[in-house]
């Protein structure tokens, strides 16, 4: 897998450049125990099938978007034989390092941390990673009709989905203006 694990984010009217700096699991899918530093600039993950290589993409999906992008039940994503998967990453632009942690449970709900502090509600966690993958599944796009293709970028650029936020405009409105409270205290907009 080809990816560039860069996000932007404005602060204070400027561009500042994002990067994953470290990324951990623990029991997630076929992880029982992984941490991963990495520096800026284009990342390659690079190794046989089989290895891991999407699972560890999943996880950065997950952090961003509270989903995943290839399975609807949360359950699938905890190790087989266990409780709970833990999985976080730290993400650092221009200095300043915000670390964004989720516990998820096999059943029951899960919980989220933000600098290693509880968050009220997991959706708080929202916007602290913006993350656009282009899996393998996504193929269709390129197959499907010109209309969808015409949405992708747009639904890419806006960060949130559908199934996030159901179809609400009202409730998609207040979930975008959740989601910036953990960069402006962390100071990064």
């Amino acid at each position: 897998i080809d990816l560039s694990l860069f996000v932007d984010a404005c602060a204070n009217g400027r561009l500042i450049r994002l990067h994953i700096s470290s990324v951990h699991l623990h029991n997630f899918r076929t992880y029982g125990e992984a941490a991963i530093e990495l520096g800026p600039g284009m990342v390659l993950f690079i190794g046989p099938n089989g290895t891991g290589k999407t699972n560890l993409v999943e996880s950065l999906v997950y952090l961003s978007s509270l989903a995943s992008h290839r399975v609807s039940a949360d359950a699938s994503l905890v190790r087989e034989g266990e409780p709970e998967a833990d999985i976080g990453c730290s993400v650092t632009a221009d200095s300043r390092t915000v670390d964004i942690d989720i516990t998820i449970t096999a059943s029951g709900s899960n919980s989220g941390r933000y600098n290693g502090h509880p968050v009220p509600r997991l959706r708080d966690l929202l916007g602290v990673l913006r993350l656009v993958v282009f899996a393998p599944e996504d193929i269709d796009i390129i197959r499907r009709d010109p209309g969808d293709r015409r949405r992708f970028p747009a639904n890419c650029a806006q960060g949130r989905s559908d199934r996030e936020f159901g179809r609400d405009p009202g409730r998609r409105a207040a979930g975008r203006d959740r989601g910036r409270v953990p960069l402006r205290r962390a100071g990064l907009c």
